[in-house]
């Protein structure tokens, strides 16, 4: 599996990238800005993608949509669950525990357009 990963966070993007690397996959960045992210997917479409939640919305673009249009499955990461997402869209709660991001990916690699739990990971009512 090719895994985009776009996130700012030190702590999260080695944690995904060695548990992506067990399962014989690679990490597409991390990428910090949609202008890198546009550029990597014209030359080499990932399977699946990892965005923060916050991130993503303070940025110039929408890149959940770019990616649904592309029909290329994704789940957001964020720490602050809640009221965020509509329930369709996917959540992996911040810390990332392994097991959370395990089923993430399992879920990611079989899944095109079915939808997933809304939130994934311990304690996803609980607010930091």
């Amino acid at each position: 599996m090719r895994l985009m990963v776009f996130d700012d966070d030190e702590m999260t993007v080695p944690a995904v990238r060695s548990l992506v690397g067990a399962r014989g996959g690679i990490v597409m960045g991390p990428f910090r800005c949609l202008d890198s992210v546009f550029e990597q997917i014209a030359e080499e479409r990932p399977d699946a993608a990892l965005l923060n939640y916050h991130l993503c919305r303070a940025s110039s673009g929408r890149l959940d949509s770019i990616l649904r249009a592309l029909r290329i499955p994704f789940a957001w990461m964020c720490d602050m669950p809640g009221g965020l997402l509509r329930e369709a869209e996917p959540m992996l709660l911040k810390p990332i525990r392994p097991g959370a991001l395990a089923e993430v990916l399992a879920a990611l690699e079989q899944e095109r357009h079915v939808p997933l739990p809304r939130q994934w990971g311990e304690g996803a009512a609980r607010l930091h």
